[in-house]
């Protein structure tokens, strides 16, 4: 085959290639990638389409202000179950019906920066494109959106080809709600993973006490009440937050954006930013974009005449004379200055060679004020050296070694001496600057300068350039300068900036994890803490985290670890989320459980509930199964878990001491009534009162309660070795009168009495009030554990 048949033979092979090439919808790609949005097995695709729809609810409800009423029934038939999920939210339009359910990646949520479940536009379009791949069954929607509107009824399919709806059927019909969604699908599946399907339902309780939650199945039925009728906080869209903003979102925004002025574009495009702030930001972008400038020490100029003629001299130039006027011009307008820049410096060489004052024939040509002007710059270069020589020894807390130094000194002076630099440096530039003299010296300690005085010779130097006030470019510039790009990003994420706003996140909230957790765990602890708000890719971030210990949780296996994002359940792949790994990566010795060598998932009767709230969770994958390792949000998770651990510490160290306490309280009551009677017998007096005795020798709180005519006296002594502040609450059936420091609460048929008595250790008060005999009592008292009360009374 000669080289013309070859070339016509690839050809041939390309154009039947490029005919073979064509774009596939999003629908058609997940059809062949289900596993990647949580389908991949019969038993998890029951507990996915479940949760996508549920979601879907819960987000319609609270959007539209109403207390979630979520229904949820499987219906068994062979290897196929059909799912129906109610809600009582708004209801859809007739028009987005069939885009909402059937249309892959529509949705109305994805460009807003605010909290919600679902995001993307895929989680419910992705079961019904699961229905219909393994059952051939439409989708079967109702909906309605008013009470004085008929509901829409829809059967669709999904046409994998162009990713849009297929309407098999549509008609009006009643229903009994006044307004909600009803979505019917029917899929290839198993029960086999009903321990996660219960576990998702069940937490779903506890991050939404708000909701009523009911499941039922083929053979059993569940009901989670409300356990509260606070909504959630109303979430508002926000601006992205300059912290953990990324280079190529940067430069889109720049490309969207109208405003021209940084300043301005940095106040109205981003969170957080006022005009303080943004300036800080523009400062720290013009040191990087531009560098610093050099403020050079005048130079002794004696004798420049003899060198510059010598130095036209040798460029050729012999038979040029410079006036004695022009040189000594040069010398008063640069004595004039302590110090000058190299663009001040050019300024004054140009005017003073091309004043007004001189005859045309004393003016030089632009060669010759091109060796004039290098010819006197070059005079800067040794006084500059010896400039920042003595500024090295000046900042560094040990004189280093003379040659390094000037080495040091030296290359700075090159780089500021390069036509490009102008006299301009950046802080990065001064830096490699050293490492570079570092590297020559292959790392000889005698001959190298360390990190810190790097970094203080560095700032010193940094210190004494000019900040340079060339104006900022045009926002429609700088979007096409990378580097300038790059340069405004870490100007942004070195400038503090306040955190980001959280309106538009909408916690579970410290009270509703706790009452949440109280709910549905039998536990005889309980702790829960919020953090404050970090950003992440321009996105606000919320860590918060709950903890229930004790009561009839499993002692003897790993803790309860449950996973929340934006309030929804993560039951699969805990071993690749983040969550687990920081779990993993504490050692809960410290906090009184059992571990392996400080690693691993602790052992005891404990649930954890880790919640990250976000406009934008980080998740592995598609199927939002698993949190992304993200340092940052590592360390926040790290922090909020701690935060609830310690409250555990605490609780389980008074735990061990009441616990020694009430051992040796057990044996001085043992011990005490007998030698007692002993003594009393021996002396022949009455036997004293042994439970005081016993709480002085304890350290407990004793109560005691005497009647004197009409009048009662109530006693606190404090033997706890601390002080304490009471709340004490005597409760009587008739009208106390001469209450000392009381507040009486009349209730109907019985009378409060309230005092808050402060009462220092091993002191007493007296609390007292006057009643009729007949009166019958009762008391409570807060600020002090029951096991070390002694109540005579």
């Amino acid at each position: 085959m000669d080289s013309s048949q070859l070339k016509l033979g690839e050809n041939d092979i390309a154009e039947k290639l490029a005919a073979s090439q064509r774009q596939i919808s999003i629908a058609e790609f997940f059809e062949k990638n289900k596993h990647m949005l949580g389908f991949d097995s019969r038993s998890r695709a029951l507990v996915t389409a479940i949760k996508e729809a549920v979601d879907n609810a819960l987000d319609a409800t609270e959007e539209a202000g109403y207390l979630p009423d979520i229904y949820v029934e499987i219906q068994e038939s062979g290897k196929y179950y059909t799912v129906i999920v109610e809600d009582n939210g708004p209801g859809i339009t007739e028009k987005q019906i069939p885009k909402v359910f059937a249309k892959l990646l529509y949705g109305s949520r994805f460009h807003r920066r605010e909290q919600s479940r679902g995001q993307q536009g895929i989680g419910i379009s992705s079961v019904v494109l699961y229905s219909q791949l393994t059952s051939g069954e439409p989708v079967k929607i109702t909906s309605r959106t008013s009470s004085k509107s008929e509901a829409h009824y829809f059967e669709l399919f999904i046409n994998t080809e162009k990713n849009e709806p297929e309407i098999r059927t549509h008609k009006t019909k009643d229903w009994d709600r006044p307004h909600g969604t009803r979505i019917s699908f029917t899929l290839e599946a198993d029960m086999r993973s009903r321990v996660q399907l219960h576990e998702y339902i069940r937490y779903t309780a506890i991050a939404n006490p708000h909701a009523r939650v009911e499941l039922v199945e083929p053979r059993e039925h569940f009901k989670f009440e409300r356990s509260t009728e606070e909504k959630p906080a109303v979430t508002e869209s926000i601006r992205p937050h300059p912290h953990g903003i990324e280079v190529g979102y940067l430069i889109k925004m720049c490309g969207d954006s109208e405003t021209e002025a940084m300043l301005k574009f940095l106040q109205e495009k981003f969170s957080s930013v006022g005009q303080k702030t943004a300036k800080e930001i523009i400062g720290k972008f013009r040191d990087m974009h531009y560098g610093r400038e050099m403020k050079w020490k005048i130079p002794e100029l004696k004798g420049i005449k003899n060198e510059l003629e010598l130095g036209l001299s040798s460029k050729g130039l012999s038979n040029l004379e410079i006036p004695t006027k022009t040189i000594n011009r040069i010398k008063n307008r640069l004595e004039e200055k302590d110090q000058i820049t190299y663009i001040e410096f050019e300024e004054v060489i140009t005017e003073s060679l091309n004043s007004v004052e001189d005859s045309p024939k004393d003016r030089l040509d632009g060669k010759s004020q091109k060796v004039v002007r290098n010819i006197i710059w070059n005079r800067f270069k040794e006084t500059q050296i010896l400039y920042l020589i003595g500024l090295i020894n000046t900042v560094t807390d040990s004189r280093k070694e003379e040659e390094l130094v000037r080495r040091v000194s030296s290359k700075i002076i090159r780089i500021l001496q390069r036509k490009t630099s102008r006299g301009r440096i950046t802080k990065n530039e001064l830096e490699q600057c050293i490492l570079e003299i570092n590297n020559r010296n292959n790392g000889r300690v005698s001959g190298s300068i360390g990190e810190v005085s790097r970094e203080k010779i560095v700032n010193g130097i940094w210190d004494e350039l000019k900040i340079i006030e060339d104006p900022i470019p045009k926002i429609s510039v700088l979007k096409k300068n990378k580097n300038a790009m790059s340069n405004l990003v870490t100007a942004m994420q070195l400038t503090d900036v306040r955190a980001p706003p959280t309106n538009c996140l909408s916690p579970i909230g410290i009270d509703n994890i706790e009452s949440g957790m109280r709910k549905e765990v039998d536990a005889e602890f309980f702790s829960s803490n919020s953090r404050e708000a970090i950003a992440y890719g321009g996105d606000p971030i919320v860590i918060e985290a709950g903890l229930a210990y004790g009561g009839n949780l499993e002692k003897e296996s790993s803790i309860e670890l449950v996973r929340f994002a934006n309030r929804v359940p993560l039951v699969y792949q805990q071993g690749g989320c983040a969550i687990t790994e920081v779990v993993r990566n504490i050692d809960w010795r410290n906090y009184g459980l059992d571990q392996s060598k400080g690693k691993g998932m602790p052992r005891g009767p404990m649930s954890l509930v880790v919640h990250i709230a976000s406009t934008n969770v980080p998740f592995t994958s598609e199927s939002k199964d698993a949190i992304a390792r993200i340092p940052v949000m590592e360390v926040e998770i790290e922090k909020a878990i701690r935060d609830v651990s310690r409250k555990l510490k605490k609780y389980l160290q008074k735990r061990d001491a009441f616990q020694k306490q009430k051992l040796k309280q057990d044996a001085l009551s043992q011990i005490l009534p007998k030698i007692a009677e002993r003594v009393a017998k021996i002396t022949e007096r009455e036997m004293p009162p042994v439970d005081l005795v016993l709480a002085k020798i304890i350290g407990n709180v004793t109560i005691s309660r005497v009647r004197k005519n009409d009048k009662m006296e109530l006693t606190i002594t404090n033997y706890t070795g601390g002080n304490l502040e009471l709340e004490i609450t005597e409760i009587t059936s008739r009208i106390p009168t001469e209450t000392s420091e009381g507040l009486v609460v009349d209730i109907g048929e019985e009378w409060f009495i309230k005092w808050s008595p402060k009462i220092k250790k091993n002191e007493s008060k007296m609390l007292s009030y006057s009643v009729e005999e007949d009166a019958k009592f009762d008391i409570d008292i807060k600020g002090i554990e029951k096991e070390k009360m002694v109540l005579d009374i």
